[in-house]
């Protein structure tokens, strides 16, 4: 009986999780219209207007609106890992290399017209030749999740990254000078993101790093936190050169019979 009582429970957690993927595969339809629309609207404006305030404001609505947008395909991420396994594709690739392509694509981000006003500066110490097998799109996924986190919660402060490797391991981190975190004991859930009462500091919800843990794990890797609250954060990835698929999988087949019983 108490066999039977655990399969139907798993049964009605799978029914609700592929109900709540339905769900969210919808609103996201739904929500991407009208935001698709602001969007190229906005960029229409900003290329046709040539008073200053009003391309700040519009500049702030079209930000807004990437930013949602960004956040939806978050929680579709989140919402896709939990309702069925997610394998790692790994191929032989140098991740000295990507380390320099993310980096290239975060200066550009700080030298936007919506991010220079933070004043942040940023370093990279990658050390060269760290060739692996593993899936490079979420490592790429990862390290950009970690720098914008890192831009997010810094004004006027470094932003560092680092790439080396250590045995049989990369290890990846992302340091910052910013606000620091007080309590990082549930940082890595979803929509349990950082709050503070500067107004100048941009608020998230938790989604990236949610997604950074998740990804980390799929590469059979972890990820941990060291901060000091007014000093800044380091974030640390490791994760192994050579990924072994099954052991990746036997991770995502864990987490995700935990979750259903949970």
């Amino acid at each position: 009986r108490q066999q039977r009582r655990i399969e139907a429970a798993l049964r009605q957690a799978e029914e609700a999780s592929r109900a709540k993927s339905q769900f969210l595969a919808n609103m996201s339809h739904e929500l991407r219209t009208p935001l698709n629309a602001i969007i190229g609207y906005s960029e229409m404006l900003l290329e046709e207007i040539e008073e200053e305030q009003q391309h700040i404001d519009l500049g702030r609505i079209h930000a807004s609106a990437q930013s949602l947008l960004s956040m939806i395909d978050d929680v579709l991420d989140l919402s896709h890992h939990e309702s069925r396994r997610v394998p790692a594709e790994p191929i032989t690739c140098d991740l000295s290399i990507l380390a320099e392509d993310v980096c290239d694509s975060f200066r550009a981000l700080l030298e936007s017209d919506n991010t220079r006003a933070r004043g942040n500066r940023f370093e990279q110490v990658i050390e060269q030749g760290i060739e692996a097998f593993t899936d490079p799109d979420k490592i790429e996924r990862i390290a950009l999740n970690l720098l914008s986190n890192a831009n997010n919660f810094t004004s006027d402060g470094l932003i560092t990254l680092t790439l080396k490797r250590s045995g049989e391991d990369a290890i990846l981190s992302v340091s910052d000078t910013g606000i620091g975190i007080a309590d990082t004991q549930q940082l890595f859930l979803p929509l349990n993101g950082l709050e503070h009462d500067d107004a100048s500091i941009k608020q998230g919800k938790g989604l990236g790093l949610a997604i950074c843990k998740r990804y980390t794990e799929i590469l059979g890797g972890s990820i941990a936190v060291d901060s000091r609250v007014r000093e800044g954060s380091t974030f640390t990835v490791t994760i192994p050169l050579q990924i072994e698929d099954r052991h990746a999988e036997q991770l995502e087949d864990k987490r995700a019979l935990t979750g259903q019983l949970s």
